[in-house]
C-alpha cells in the first residue's frame, strides 16, 4: 500500500540484474522492517533481495527469510514500500520494507510473497533480470 504522498507519485521502473543467486532459507531469522518507505538507489548499487511472508510481520519484524540473491540496479531509481516486483516478467510480490542489518555494505530489500522461496528454488540464475514497478511500466 502506498503512503499518502506516494499515491500521487509516478516513478520510473527500477531495473535489476542478479549478480549472485542464493539458495538458503532461515525460518528462525527475523528481518527488522525499517521505518523508511522509500530508498534512493544509485546506478550500479548492489543490494540483497529477501522473500518474506507478510503474515509473519509482528512488532515490525518478519519471522523467517528466504534469500533470493544480490541484484545490481541498472540506473538511478527510487523504490518504495508497496511497489510490485517482477523477475523475468513473472510477478514475485511487493516490496514490504528494508532491513539495515548489513548497512552500509548493502540493504536487505524485503519482498512480501505468498510462498517465500529462495532464489535457486525459484530457478533464478545469475544474469536474470527484474523490475520494481507497475507491470504496465515494463
Amino acid at each position: 500500500m502506498k503512503a499518502t504522498y506516494l499515491s500521487n507519485a509516478i516513478s520510473a521502473p527500477a531495473e535489476i540484474t542478479f549478480v549472485m543467486v542464493l539458495g538458503h532459507d532461515r525460518p528462525e531469522r527475523e528481518m527488522q522492517k525499517g521505518s523508511f518507505l522509500t530508498r534512493c538507489i544509485q546506478a550500479g548499487e548492489v543490494h540483497e533481495l529477501v522473500a518474506v511472508d507478510a503474515n509473519t510481520l509482528e512488532a515490525e519484524k518478519y519471522h523467517g527469510a528466504s534469500y533470493l540473491g544480490f541484484v545490481a540496479f541498472k540506473a538511478p531509481a527510487v523504490i518504495y514500500v508497496g511497489e510490485s516486483v517482477f523477475i523475468e516478467g513473472k510477478y514475485l510480490g511487493v516490496l514490504g520494507g528494508f532491513d539495515y542489518t548489513h548497512y552500509p555494505n548493502h540493504i536487505n530489500i524485503l519482498i512480501e510473497t505468498e510462498h517465500p522461496t529462495n532464489g535457486q528454488g525459484l530457478g533464478i540464475t545469475v544474469g536474470h533480470e527484474g523490475v520494481f514497478g507497475d507491470s504496465k511500466a515494463r
